[in-house]
């Protein structure tokens, strides 16, 4: 196919567009690193990674504007290197590896460029190494990541074993490209509009955790926890009494949480999304996410049980309407431009295994940024490994501290807990939120108001009174 092929942008791509014209400074971009332990072939790898990049059509397209509209020139013949950077001579080279990392993130990654995404191995020991990727979230997002890495991986293990390199390329782009056109001239995609238009007709305004609001950004305050494998087992125990998932007891427990912190009984959290639900869009590496609002009654008096009914039910209802747009629906309710928040915080089940293999050398995903944020969003990533779940904050530095921030993901992993714990007909309101250090600052220190007054009886304080203003 000739590299002169020009087609329109899909609409999730134009709204990464559009958003990156309105903020030319805040890189839109997604990244993350592969750790790779062992003896890694750079001159296979490289060959390797040239050949994923090859497959992957969307991460060799270049944008162009004509008459104000955004175009993509698909270039399949696209070349691709992954450069290497030797830090093991360094006297620290992991901080020299994040030092690489921190620099490579805030370089500007121009809409115009030739290529919308930068990677390179870095070498911190003979027998370890960081496969540093970052792309334009115009040409992926998270989902794809996953895939270009593991086909990586596959081909490496392939030709390291002595197989055939076989081309294939990954998933259908074009079709993906025709069937979100399809869609958007569909009856699906009216019907869907329908849902989410009647859902939201009374634009209800989403309360968060923080008062104000910010520009998007992706220099966030971020603060990860793991946990325990025993104790993720248990929450696995407390979804399967309260029968769903641990997903789903997780996305319960935030919606009961920005309750409870709030005092709003009409919670709105942003869900993250993959937008894709044919096998085609599954396969193929594409810009198709997309984070939608997640609209769940959580009132003191409901038992755990229905807190966890209710929200999943909210959430399938919500994910068979995942493929229409976040900004058709902003444009539909007329807040496009208004500073008003369509959601609070943003939770985001990232459902993947990132254990990868390179011909017996053992390799893990490790998640940069996910996109710009403009509140808080918690990441929660499955345990896939045995190591537990892990749970990241990612919080708006003009929003929250970082004090804030550790107390929050604290409270938040408490209550997970506790949910998961609890008797599914334990009223919400009984389910602990507070630990005993916080109780204690509630009922007794707020309120230890006590001032010295001196002794008196009633007729003698009116009297006085009556002294000082006797009109």
């Amino acid at each position: 196919m000739s590299s002169t092929e020009i087609v329109p942008l899909s609409a999730a791509q134009q709204s990464v567009w559009y958003a990156q014209q309105l903020a030319p400074g805040t890189p839109i971009h997604l990244a993350q690193y592969i750790e790779i332990e062992g003896p890694l072939d750079h001159g296979l790898f490289d060959r390797v990674a040239r050949i994923a990049a090859h497959e992957a059509l969307a991460m060799n397209v270049r944008l162009v504007e004509r008459d104000g509209i955004a175009h993509q020139i698909l270039d399949p013949d696209a070349t691709a290197s992954i450069p290497l950077v030797d830090l093991s001579a360094e006297p620290d080279p992991r901080a020299a590896a994040r030092a690489r990392v921190r620099a490579r993130m805030a370089e500007p990654l121009p809409l115009d460029a030739d290529h919308l995404y930068v990677t390179e191995l870095l070498r911190l020991a003979p027998g370890l190494h960081w496969w540093f990727l970052r792309a334009h979230h115009t040409i992926q997002d998270a989902y794809s990541g996953a895939i270009v890495i593991r086909r990586a991986a596959e081909v490496y293990t392939t030709l390291a074993n002595g197989g055939e390199y076989v081309p294939a390329e990954q998933g259908d782009y074009r079709r993906v490209l025709a069937e979100e056109e399809a869609y958007r001239a569909s009856e699906k995609f009216e019907r869907d509009r329908a849902y989410w238009t009647e859902r939201f007709a009374d634009r209800p305004v989403a309360v968060g955790l923080s008062d104000g609001t910010a520009e998007p950004t992706t220099d966030y305050l971020t603060r990860v926890t793991v946990i325990p494998p025993e104790r993720t087992a248990g929450l696995a125990a407390g979804a399967r009494r309260l029968r769903t998932a641990t997903q789903g007891l997780a996305i319960a427990a935030t919606a009961a949480y920005v309750a409870r912190m709030t005092g709003t009984e009409d919670v709105v959290l942003g869900l993250a999304v993959s937008g894709r639900t044919t096998q085609v869009a599954l396969d193929t590496p594409a810009m198709l996410a997309s984070v939608l609002p997640l609209r769940v009654t959580v009132a003191p008096d409901m038992t755990v049980e229905q807190l966890v009914r209710t929200a999943t039910r909210a959430a399938a209802r919500a994910l068979r309407h995942q493929r229409y747009r976040r900004e058709d629906l902003l444009r539909d309710l007329r807040l496009l431009g208004e500073r008003r928040r369509l959601y609070g915080p943003v939770i985001n089940i990232m459902a993947f295994d990132y254990r990868i293999d390179f011909a017996g050398l053992p390799a893990r995903m490790h998640a940069i940024t996910t996109g710009p944020i403009d509140d808080l969003s918690i990441n929660l990533y499955d345990n896939f490994d045995g190591t537990g779940m892990r749970v990241d904050f990612d919080a708006h530095p003009d929003l929250y501290t970082e004090a804030e921030v550790a107390t929050h993901q604290d409270r938040y992993v408490r209550f997970l807990h506790a949910l998961g714990d609890a008797d599914p007909a334990t009223p919400l309101r009984d389910v602990d939120l507070l630990d005993d250090a916080e109780r204690g600052l509630v009922l007794r220190e707020w309120n230890d108001a006590s001032t010295p007054v001196a002794p008196a009886v009633v007729p003698d304080l009116v009297e006085a009174q009556a002294a000082r203003t006797p009109g």
